[in-house]
């Protein structure tokens, strides 16, 4: 069983020894999305994607309310694929 973004910040010290990174972006940029994520991973942070971090059947909304305030960095990927989404002007 993977361990999700929720389960991490459960079992973290007090202390972080990784900054938190929140990738906004359209479902339709999910490719570079994961190039990103993978660029910060390699910087020494956590990143969150939804679709990695996020349960199947959870509140997806709240849960990503709930990461961006815990996040320490926002990383918004705004292309012309994900500006007319819904969610992006909310």
């Amino acid at each position: 069983m993977q361990l999700n973004w929720s389960q991490a910040f459960q079992n973290m010290p007090k202390k972080r020894p990784r900054r938190l990174v929140f990738i906004s972006h359209s479902a339709r940029d999910t490719w570079v999305a994961k190039q990103i994520a993978r660029e910060i991973s390699a910087c020494g942070a956590m990143p969150f994607l939804d679709e990695a971090d996020i349960d199947a059947g959870g509140d997806f909304e709240q849960d990503i309310r709930d990461f961006i305030n815990k996040a320490d960095e926002l990383v918004v990927l705004l292309t012309p694929l994900g500006a007319g989404s819904s969610l992006c002007v909310g």
